[in-house]
């Protein structure tokens, strides 16, 4: 019998590699902090999609050692992420000191949080826009 996780994957293997294309496709987004944006949007969309679980189970540090699937969806995540935010500090605003596993804590909190509300549809874009700063920069 599969596991919880092995079956969390197959859950959200496909969501996984389509939010992967999608940051593929930014990194030649005319914004490269918009592109970063638009992707962490995504992500916190992604989060939210199970309400909790995929982000309390992706987002978080894998362990040491760890090969499983899961492991490997989180990595696919990070990777995309981390291309994009190399890209929005190289050509973009964005800080040298932000880094990628924080922004995707941070999109997996706002997630959650907007999750505590769902009859306020704006919640979501508000926190990120918080997140982003006034500026629009991270």
């Amino acid at each position: 019998m599969a596991g919880p996780r092995t079956l969390l994957v197959e859950l959200i293997s496909d969501d996984v590699d389509a939010l992967c294309a999608t940051g593929r496709e930014l990194l030649t987004h005319s914004s490269p902090d918009g592109a970063l944006r638009l992707w962490l949007r995504a992500v916190a969309v992604h989060a939210s999609a199970m309400n909790g679980l995929v982000a309390s189970e992706m987002l978080a540090e894998p362990s040491a050692g760890a090969a499983s699937a899961l492991a490997d969806c989180h990595d696919s995540i990070r990777v995309t992420g981390a291309a994009l935010l190399t890209r929005a500090q190289r050509d973009g605003e964005t800080a040298a000191e932000v880094d990628i596993v924080d922004l995707l804590k941070l999109a997996g909190a706002i997630a959650w949080a907007s999750q505590q509300s769902p009859e306020d549809e704006g919640l979501l874009d508000r926190l990120l826009a918080l997140a982003v700063g006034r500026n629009g920069h991270f």
